[in-house]
């Protein structure tokens, strides 16, 4: 979670230098790419908190803790997509 945070500040910031500590981090210029491009402009306006975490409970095999991490946008937007439909019907 805390890397997801630092990666879509930096690519926030969008400059050059952010770019190039990103692919360093990351080490794919590909998903850099959609990082700066398309996932941080849909958090400008927001100071921080972009991800969500929900508890799946335990798996079977191991009993290790699964969590689902989820972008906060991305989730509200669905929300109000399934909201309009249901008011179109």
């Amino acid at each position: 979670r805390s890397l997801a945070e630092k990666m879509v500040t930096l690519g926030k910031k969008g400059t050059l230098a952010a770019r190039r500590q990103a692919i360093a981090t990351l080490k794919q210029e590909g998903l850099v790419r959609v990082l700066f491009d398309e996932i941080a402009p849909g958090f400008e306006s927001r100071a921080g908190g972009y991800t969500r975490i929900l508890k799946l409970g335990r798996r079977m095999s191991d009993s290790s803790e699964m969590v689902l991490l989820e972008w906060i946008e991305g989730s509200e937007k669905a929300a109000d997509t399934e909201q309009v439909e249901a008011a179109a019907e």
